[in-house]
């Protein structure tokens, strides 16, 4: 997976789960290898066989969270972040990410909340500011918006283009450019 040989990955995790299907580590890995290549029923099928033998584990119900997020399953992706932040509450992702399924679902405080606190546990995440600025523009606050978008170009450093487009996209609106 380091390498990006994605295909080979899947093909050893799965022979690590034929080996030792009581293996959380491997499920998990495997999961990750399948969401990564957009074999959404396959990783969810994994995480949950992960969560199967450690409901603890708090990455598996956030993974799980992501597969039903792409998915548009957004109410059990909400679930599943809120279920990892029950085992974990210091993780800022997660955070992040059940803040996108609320703003997703159209409750914008919800998602408002879950961004600041993203913020709070790590202020230097981009995410979060694409959140803020996202859901500030939907209520009508540009400043705020503006704020929240630049803060995320400076933080991303194009680790995600299409987020990049269309925070740069929004800030030309809100700029009225």
């Amino acid at each position: 997976m380091e390498a990006g040989q994605w295909d080979e990955a899947i093909a050893e995790f799965e022979a690590a789960v034929r080996l030792d299907p009581s293996s959380a580590e491997a499920h998990f890995q495997l999961g990750n290898a399948y969401t990564h290549k957009g074999r959404l029923d396959e990783a969810a099928r994994e995480f949950k066989a992960v969560l199967a033998l450690n409901a603890e584990h708090a990455a598996a119900h956030s993974n799980l969270g992501v597969v039903y997020y792409q998915k548009g399953q957004l109410a059990e992706a909400r679930s599943e972040f809120q279920k990892a932040l029950a085992i974990d509450p210091s993780d800022a992702g997660t955070h992040y990410l059940l803040g996108a399924a609320q703003a997703q679902m159209g409750r914008l405080d919800e998602a408002l909340r879950e961004f600041q606190e993203a913020l709070a546990l790590d202020p230097g995440l981009p995410e979060p500011y694409f959140g803020l600025g996202t859901v500030y523009m939907l209520q009508g606050h540009k400043e705020k918006a503006i704020e929240a978008y630049e803060r995320f170009l400076e933080l991303d450093l194009g680790r995600d283009p299409r987020a990049r487009a269309e925070a740069e996209r929004a800030l030309k609106e809100l700029k009225g450019q």
